[in-house]
């Protein structure tokens, strides 16, 4: 849960994508024990669990939230009912 992110910051949960990615093990264990980052991490989890964002991916589009991995045509229905039916209506656009 993102109100809680004191598990962001454990060496398991940030090595697997850092891994993949072919970052140094030694830097990430490094930066993760200076915490250069934990209160900036901690203070924009809270800003955002308070705006009902409980986990990624999620976006916001003008007063509304999108939770979840969506399609492409979700985006499109979304974004075409906040400009009036403008963006709905085109295809091919990406």
């Amino acid at each position: 849960m993102l109100a809680s992110p004191g598990w962001l910051f454990s060496l398991p949960h940030a090595a697997a994508p850092a891994a993949s990615q072919s970052a140094p093990m030694n830097a990430i264990g490094q930066c993760l024990k200076a915490g250069k980052y934990r209160e900036k991490v901690r203070r924009e989890t809270g800003v955002t669990a308070s705006l009902g964002v409980r986990g990624t991916p999620a976006f916001f589009i003008n007063d509304g939230l999108l939770v979840g991995a969506q399609p492409f045509d979700v985006f499109r229905a979304v974004i075409g009912k906040e400009l009036g039916g403008q963006a709905g209506n085109r295809r091919g656009d990406g």
